[in-house]
């Protein structure tokens, strides 16, 4: 229920994009993704608590020494996020365990805030 509430009042205020939706598997969970403006908006959905997650078939090499900031769509505390490409796919790290869904920007330039 947070989750939901916290995911609409973060979209409710970002502007609208019409890029294409990319989804897949990870290894403990889903996600989905836009890529638009050399950003990339990330949500993900774990199916249990982890500090890395590790997800195939999406590529963020062009991320790569960029920054990433997540936001938990549970709590709504926003924290820096760790990635990188991996054989394997997209590779994310975290501070502490990430308990649920998060919503994650990754821009390749400076920081940037998720919406």
């Amino acid at each position: 229920m947070f989750a939901v509430r916290n995911l609409c009042a973060i979209l409710a205020s970002a502007p609208v994009h019409d890029a294409p939706l990319e989804h897949g598997l990870m290894d403990l969970g889903r996600w989905v993704c836009r890529r638009q403006n050399g950003q990339l908006q990330l949500l993900i959905l774990p199916d249990s608590p982890s500090d890395r997650f590790v997800l195939r078939d999406l590529q963020v090499s062009a991320f790569s020494g960029g920054h990433g900031e997540a936001v938990d769509l549970v709590t709504g505390m926003r924290g820096p996020v760790k990635f990188r490409t991996g054989s394997e796919g997209g590779v994310l790290a975290f501070d502490g365990s990430v308990q649920g869904a998060l919503l994650i920007g990754l821009s390749r330039g400076g920081p940037t805030e998720v919406p």
